[in-house]
C-alpha cells in the first residue's frame, strides 16, 4: 500500500481503533487493507470486496442492505467490461470517494450527523449508473440506425428519466400530506442557496430534451438520487408508519425529512454541468464534500490502454494549518485545478508531487 491510499486506510485504521466509530466488524481494517492492495485488472474480486465493505460500513444505522442497489451496477459493468473495455469502475470508486471524505471530515471533526450523511452520500453516489449507460448505449445505435438505415435525422429520446418517474411519489400518512423526491430536495437546495431547479430539470430529462452542459442522457446523479430517496422512504415507511419523530428511536421522521434529504439534494446535483452553480462549503458542506472528493478520486479506475488506472502513489493528501494539501503528478494538476473553478470555501491547496 503506497501514496492516497496508504495515508487514508491510516485515517480509517486509527479511528477504528480508537473506538470513535462502532463498527459491527471487527475484521473491517484487515478487508479494507486488502482491498486497497488489490490492483484495478482484479476487476471482480475488488468489486466484491468493496460491496461487502461498503454494507458493513452501513450496519450501525441497519441501512447495510441498501448497498444490494449498487449490485446490478457492479455487474453490468463486469459485463459490459468484455463488450468495451474502458467502461469506468463506479463501485470500488465509490468507496475510495467515501475514504477521502472520511479523512476530510476526520480533519475538520464533524459531527456523527455529518459522518452518517457522508456515509450515504459516499457510497451511494453513482448507484443509479446502469441507467445512464444503457441510455448511451441505446443512443449510439438508435441514432446510427435512423441516419444510417433509415435516412432520418436521428430523434433518440432517453427512457431512463421515464423509468424513475414512478418511484417520485414518496410515502404519504394522510391524504393532505404530499410528499415527493423532487419537492424536497428543491426546497433543500433554495436553503444552500443553489439554483438549479431539480423538478424543472427532471421534465427537461424525460423529454430527451438538453438539460445542462454535458451531454443528452439520463444523469446518473438524479437518477441515484431518486432511487436512493425512494429505498430509504420505504424503510421509514415500514419502521416508522406513523411518522413519529420520537429522539430515541432509530427511525425518527425528523431523520428522513432532514438528514436523508441532505444526502439525496447532494447526490442530485453532484454530475450536473452548470456554469452558473457554485458549490460553497460553508453553505452546502455536505453537496460540495461530494463533488470535491468526487472529482478528486480517479485513481485505481482502468483505463483502455492500462487496466490497472492511475496508480495510488502518483496521489497523497495532507492536512497543514487548516488546510487540505493535494499532491499529484505536474501533468494532472491543471486538469484537477479545472475542475475546482466553481467550489468556493474549501480549504484545499494543489501542489506537484
Amino acid at each position: 500500500m503506497e501514496g492516497i491510499d496508504k495515508t487514508l486506510f491510516g485515517e480509517f485504521e486509527k479511528h477504528v481503533k480508537s473506538n470513535d466509530i462502532i463498527w459491527d466488524t471487527n475484521d473491517i481494517s484487515n478487508r479494507l487493507k486488502g482491498f486497497l492492495e488489490l490492483d484495478a485488472d482484479k476487476y471482480e474480486k475488488r468489486q466484491n470486496l468493496a460491496l461487502d465493505i461498503a454494507s458493513d460500513i452501513l450496519i450501525p444505522h441497519q441501512k447495510q442492505d441498501l448497498s444490494r442497489i449498487a449490485t446490478s451496477l457492479a455487474q453490468l459493468e463486469r459485463n459490459l467490461k468484455d463488450i468495451e473495455p474502458p467502461q469506468r469502475d463506479h463501485v470500488c470508486h465509490a468507496l475510495l470517494t467515501y475514504l477521502l471524505g472520511f479523512f476530510v471530515i476526520s480533519k475538520l471533526n464533524k459531527d456523527d450527523n455529518f459522518h452518517f450523511q457522508w456515509k450515504l452520500a459516499g457510497l451511494l453516489h453513482d448507484v443509479g449508473y446502469p441507467l445512464e449507460i444503457t441510455d448511451r448505449i441505446d443512443e449510439v445505435f438508435l441514432n446510427n440506425y435512423e441516419r444510417d438505415v433509415l435516412g432520418e435525422e436521428p430523434d433518440f429520446r432517453p427512457t431512463g428519466g421515464k423509468k424513475l418517474s414512478k418511484y417520485l411519489t414518496l410515502y404519504k400518512k394522510g391524504i393532505r400530506q404530499k410528499r415527493n423526491t423532487l419537492d424536497l430536495i428543491n426546497k433543500r437546495l433554495k436553503n444552500w442557496e443553489i439554483s438549479p431547479n431539480p423538478r424543472m430539470i427532471f421534465k427537461k430529462m424525460i423529454a430527451g430534451k438538453k438539460f445542462d452542459l454535458g451531454d443528452k442522457r439520463t444523469d446518473h446523479g438524479i437518477a441515484s438520487a431518486i432511487l436512493v430517496m425512494k429505498a430509504i422512504d420505504k424503510k421509514y415507511e415500514q419502521n416508522n408508519p406513523k411518522q413519529t419523530y420520537d429522539e430515541d428511536d432509530l427511525w425518527n421522521f425528523l431523520n428522513m425529512e432532514s438528514q436523508i434529504t441532505n444526502v439525496c439534494s447532494a447526490i442530485y446535483i453532484h454530475n450536473l454541468e452548470l456554469d452558473e452553480h457554485v458549490w460553497d462549503f460553508k453553505k452546502a458542506p455536505l453537496a460540495t464534500l461530494l463533488k470535491v472528493c468526487d472529482e478528486l478520486q480517479d485513481r485505481g479506475r482502468p483505463l483502455a490502454d492500462n487496466q490497472k488506472g492511475e496508480l495510488p502513489r502518483d496521489y497523497d493528501i495532507k492536512y497543514e494549518n487548516g488546510h487540505f494539501i493535494f499532491y499529484a503528478k505536474n501533468e494532472k494538476l491543471n486538469g484537477i485545478k479545472g475542475e475546482f473553478k466553481n467550489i468556493v470555501n474549501f480549504p484545499i491547496k494543489f501542489e506537484k508531487l
